[in-house]
């Protein structure tokens, strides 16, 4: 597996470098995602153990997670490295990763009923 950081996946886009990783998987039967949230920037990702400066914002999670949610060979989806005792701003982590996981599953449903009418 090819490795992009966060600064080549703005760099190339976040429709690039997915649709690069699901050609690298052509030949899985099945793909599973498992998102850390400490990829996302220490504004956004207060409520985790090493948040890294410059990781993503939350509209760019959203989309790069909406585009795994859209490929056919993706079954499942995981949202790890949550800690709400990290969380000096209340809850502000688990809210953002709800969010984040909320409209995952919306457009994985999406993908699911388009599937299911054809």
């Amino acid at each position: 597996m090819t490795v992009y950081r966060v600064p080549e996946v703005r760099e190339l886009g976040i429709s690039t470098v997915v649709r690069r990783v699901m050609e690298q998987m052509k030949d899985c039967d099945m793909v599973y995602v498992s998102f850390d949230v400490d990829s996302m920037d220490p504004t956004v990702s207060v409520g985790t153990g090493t948040p890294v400066a410059g990781g993503f914002d939350e509209s760019e999670a959203k989309q790069l997670l909406e585009l795994f949610a859209d490929a056919q060979l993706v079954r499942c989806m995981e949202f790890t490295e949550i800690n709400p005792l990290l969380d000096k701003g209340g809850n502000a982590m688990g809210t953002t990763a709800f969010r984040l996981l909320q409209n995952t599953v919306y457009r994985l449903q999406e993908r699911l009923s388009r599937r299911n009418l054809l």
